[in-house]
């Protein structure tokens, strides 16, 4: 008798025999930011408002607007956003 080859199930060539596992990786598409990175990009911001806008994008990565109100948003917008007499 012919002794069957067994597949481990992720492996297994037909997916109708595949029961509980379903091998797919997802990766984002964005780097995060390292500590090193938000320092230079803070020292070589040119005013305030670029400053505020780096930490941003860094508490951002880290969950900060995961809840956040349309408020937060407009505030964020006006905060980051170089008013004309700062020029």
């Amino acid at each position: 008798m012919k002794e069957l080859i067994r597949h481990p199930e992720h492996l297994e060539p037909d997916p109708m025999k595949r029961e509980g596992f379903c091998p797919v990786a997802i990766r984002s598409e964005s780097k995060m930011m390292s500590i090193p990175e938000v320092r230079k990009a803070v020292i070589e911001a040119s005013n305030k408002s670029k400053k505020l806008e780096v930490f941003w994008k860094f508490c951002s990565q880290h969950g900060i607007n995961s809840d956040a109100e349309p408020e937060w948003f407009e505030h964020m917008k006006k905060v980051t956003t170089p008013s004309s007499s700062s020029k």
